[in-house]
């Protein structure tokens, strides 16, 4: 599971950093953004949950998910 959800969010980082490359839709978000519509906060928003926060809280729970993993072991031998 650890290792699932860390290549899922380098996958989501890769998807969103291509998305925002793709010049129409850059093009609209920054009309999104003068018009004040909603389409530029809902991008920003999953922009911030899945290219950011989802990486640490994945990397955080491989660390966790390792840490305990260790002390079985430990434990057993």
């Amino acid at each position: 599971m650890a290792s699932f959800s860390i290549i899922f969010s380098i996958i989501a980082r890769i998807a969103i950093n291509y998305i925002y490359s793709i010049p129409s839709v850059w093009d609209a978000l920054q009309e999104s953004a003068k018009a004040g519509s909603w389409a530029w906060p809902v991008s920003q928003i999953c922009s911030v949950i899945f290219a950011s926060l989802f990486p640490i809280t994945s990397i955080i729970y491989s660390l966790m998910y390792a840490i305990t993993h260790k002390k079985r072991l430990i434990r057993k031998a």
